[in-house]
């Protein structure tokens, strides 16, 4: 059994590497995997991990998040912050896409060309949740003067794109440098006009819940299919392996 599991791993590593030489994309943020903790507050702006900053500007062509059981139903902003004065904490909302998880594990969500982010160097991953937050997280060893620990905002007010916020920082004893299971699947604008220009579509295997970018308001997922390369199709083998397996993500932290 160990060296069946062993095989798979080494196979699903070798799709995934050969997923990201072929399409020239890559994954920032962290694995979509299960995590034990849950956040209690409700109604927060979460940014994950300051100093995890975007090296290279790019375009968010979906997230890969991962959602549990006793958070189903609830909905999760996936957003992109870019920082305005960093030793004030302050940032502001570049765009964001809503999702309702309606799934209990990885999730898998495209963003389709009028909903994909354009994110620049030094932009940071964060969520907010108007309800209870689906995505777990798990504690990590704080670096450099805590670095690393997360930003928050308590019930924000009048949440839209562009809006400034001043981020709290977290607390000691709150466990505050954290890992959340989230991370943008990015390409550089050069790739994506390539594969844009293709012939061939690709519908994500999970398209459940619903996603949006312009506003916190809930809109429908797509069901139509969209317009990428053909090498996609190895995408969804390796979706279907990363349900059994560690899920390895290629990231320019890693």
């Amino acid at each position: 059994m160990s060296s069946v599991m062993a095989a798979t791993s080494l196979l699903a590593w070798f799709l995934m590497a050969l997923i990201t030489t072929a399409l020239a994309f890559w994954e920032f943020g962290n694995p979509a995997v299960w995590r034990e903790n849950n956040d209690s507050q409700k109604r927060a702006i979460i940014i994950i991990d300051p100093s995890q900053r975007i090296q290279k500007p790019g375009i968010v062509t979906g997230w890969h998040v991962y959602t549990t059981r006793s958070r189903r139903s609830q909905t999760v902003n996936l957003q992109i912050w870019r920082p305005v004065h960093i030793e004030r904490r302050e940032y502001y909302l570049v765009s964001q896409t809503v999702f309702k998880a309606q799934w209990i594990g990885h999730n898998f969500i495209p963003l389709f060309p009028q909903d994909r982010i354009h994110a620049r160097v030094d932009d940071v991953i964060g969520i907010y949740f108007p309800r209870y937050n689906p995505v777990p997280w798990v504690a990590s060893p704080c670096r450099d003067g805590r670095g690393n620990a997360h930003y928050f905002k308590y019930n924000p007010k009048h949440l839209t794109l562009n809006k400034t916020f001043i981020m709290d920082s977290a607390k000691l004893d709150w466990e505050p440098c954290r890992i959340y299971s989230v991370n943008a699947t990015m390409m550089t604008p050069q790739e994506l006009a390539r594969f844009d220009n293709s012939n061939t579509t690709f519908t994500s295997p999970n398209n459940r819940g619903l996603h949006g970018k312009t506003s916190p308001t809930k809109m429908p997922y797509h069901s139509q299919a969209n317009t990428y390369t053909s090498s996609y199709m190895f995408a969804i083998i390796a979706l279907i392996f990363s349900t059994h397996i560690p899920y390895i993500v290629m990231s320019p932290f890693s």
